[in-house]
């Protein structure tokens, strides 16, 4: 028969949990060998997490990461706007306003949902969302690019 953690170990059993798996997945990202596709930046980010693997320094590479995907983004969606031209640019436009409606609200919800938990730890999770959203869209848009051009 199981029986259940009492109510005051239970916080303390997620806790435990979750440092466990953070230090497991933090493990297998930074020492995983990176494929030949790596991007630059991914490559930079993983470098500065080695050298300060502390949650104040990955945070904050973090965060430079997300700048240079920024920059990135910005560099892409010029690019590949050049590219194209009547609907398809019209469109693309359009879809560029409503994605970064979405990446602000997603942003303010990630402040919102990691910003009420207990725990350093958090800061990673929520500081890696927001660098996500906007490394998700840079790469997809340098991948639209490619075929663009490929098919050209």
């Amino acid at each position: 028969m199981f029986l259940a953690a009492p109510a005051r170990h239970k916080g303390i059993i997620v806790k435990r949990t979750v440092v466990a798996v953070l230090s497991l997945l933090s493990a297998l990202y930074l020492f995983s060998a990176e494929p030949e596709n790596t991007h630059t930046i991914d490559s930079f980010l993983k470098q500065c997490m080695e050298r300060d693997p502390s949650t104040f320094g990955t945070v904050a590479c973090i965060r430079k990461a997300g700048e240079m995907w920024e920059k990135e983004l910005n560099r892409n969606y010029t690019l590949l706007l050049a590219a194209l031209s009547g609907n398809a640019k019209k469109n693309l436009i359009k879809a560029q306003k409503k994605w970064l409606e979405y990446r602000e609200a997603e942003i303010r919800y990630t402040a919102e949902f990691y910003g009420s938990l207990q725990g350093t730890m958090y800061r990673i999770f929520a500081a890696d969302r927001v660098m996500s959203i906007t490394r998700e869209r840079a790469l997809k848009f340098a991948q639209h690019l490619e075929l663009f051009r490929s098919s050209r």
